[in-house]
């Protein structure tokens, strides 16, 4: 079964994985055509009680995800503008928490900014040797106010406080050592391994309400209200992304 939805394509098999392609054919950025069709996909998906895994695939190639759309940015009008904007791509990470089964982010190429923040409300991140990472808005003089919250629970506080003070990108190596990423030789077959695990266990939707990352617990329709109150809201990451340039 495929679904379309603008730069968007889902295509489910028979095992009840699915795969979401997002602008795969370029090098993509979220402006908010793209971020409104991937949040009413993942939302659409949530409503699958048949769904055994899901699979996030970005642009092939030169960019999983080159963060916000800084076209789109610089036409921003005023405050409430900018609030809509980050308020959307904030929505999107939370749908994508919201999901009641598994989220694998597969990263090719760059994967910056909103890019990473989207990976990172991924359940496991594998990425291709050719991968770069990095929180670079800090450079434009862009606060990384939308889901940084999250990057601390699984870098660390001075990884995360490196990444976002710096602006530097690391590569698949380097994300590998500080744990962003899992181990995959080569990433595709990884997958493929996880994926036919995934997807023959009856009983994944349970271990996400066990999982080992704070706040991530949840299943079946019970674990949204559990997801939700993860620290991951627009103000709370906001907080925490500015209070960690202070210190």
């Amino acid at each position: 079964m495929t679904s379309n939805r603008s730069a968007v394509t889902t295509t489910i098999d028979d095992a009840r994985v699915a795969t979401i392609a997002f602008a795969p054919w370029r090098i993509n950025v979220f402006g908010r055509e793209l971020i409104e069709a991937l949040t009413a996909e993942f939302v659409r998906l949530a409503e699958d009680d048949d769904l055994r895994l899901a699979i996030l695939i970005g642009g092939i190639g030169q960019a999983f995800n080159m963060g916000a759309d800084v076209k789109e940015m610089a036409a921003i009008a005023d405050a409430d503008d900018a609030v809509a904007f980050i308020t959307s791509l904030h929505n999107l990470c939370q749908s994508i928490r919201d999901l009641p089964v598994p989220v694998i982010a597969r990263i090719e190429g760059h994967c910056l900014g909103g890019g990473l923040e989207v990976a990172a409300s991924s359940d496991l991140r594998i990425a291709s040797e050719d991968s770069m990472f990095g929180m670079p808005e800090g450079r434009l003089g862009l606060p990384s106010v939308i889901e940084a919250a999250l990057l601390p629970s699984l870098i660390g506080w001075g990884k995360t406080r490196e990444l976002l003070y710096t602006g530097d990108t690391i590569d698949s190596s380097g994300a590998l050592r500080i744990v962003l990423v899992e181990p995959s030789c080569p990433s595709i077959g990884w997958t493929r391994s996880l994926r036919a695990g995934c997807s023959r266990s009856p009983s994944n939707r349970a271990h996400r309400q066990s999982g080992s990352r704070s706040g991530w617990s949840r299943s079946g329709k019970c674990c949204r209200s559990a997801k939700r109150s993860r620290p991951a809201s627009t103000a709370s990451a906001s907080h925490s992304a500015t209070t960690h340039r202070r210190r």
